[in-house]
């Protein structure tokens, strides 16, 4: 009996779902990161005392805008195309009727909440958890 042929597989689809499972769990710690604490705008990050963060200090943050928390929770162990992945996934959120707004200025946007902020992330994992790799 003659065996089916099962069509092409990639050898990089287990890569791609090892970004997709990545991108996913990274975007959930980014969110429950700015979600137990405050949100900024305008800097990646406020220290408690009230000044802007460098992003070697993002972790001791009292306050954490959109990209600060996607940087905070940055490890060795994930490597530089799964940030890119990321922040792919993260900047389909700022945009407004195509018109290709990025993460800071939305965040930055006066009129931004951290509720929006927060739902924003909810649809990055959604998207990230259920798109094709």
């Amino acid at each position: 009996m003659k065996k089916k042929a099962l069509g092409h597989v990639s050898p990089a689809f287990p890569a791609a779902v090892k970004t997709k499972t990545a991108v996913a769990r990274r975007l959930r710690a980014a969110r429950a990161l700015l979600e137990r604490k405050r949100w900024s705008q305008g800097e990646l990050g406020r220290l408690a005392n009230g000044r802007a963060s460098t992003r070697s200090d993002l972790r001791r943050c009292a306050a954490l805008c959109a990209v600060g928390a996607i940087y905070a929770t940055e490890t060795t162990s994930v490597p530089g195309y799964v940030m890119r992945r990321i922040f792919a996934e993260a900047n389909k959120l700022g945009r407004r009727g195509g018109d290709g707004d990025h993460i800071p200025e939305w965040n930055d946007a006066p009129e931004r909440t951290k509720k929006q902020v927060l739902a924003a992330f909810d649809k990055a994992v959604r998207f990230a958890e259920t798109r094709e790799p």
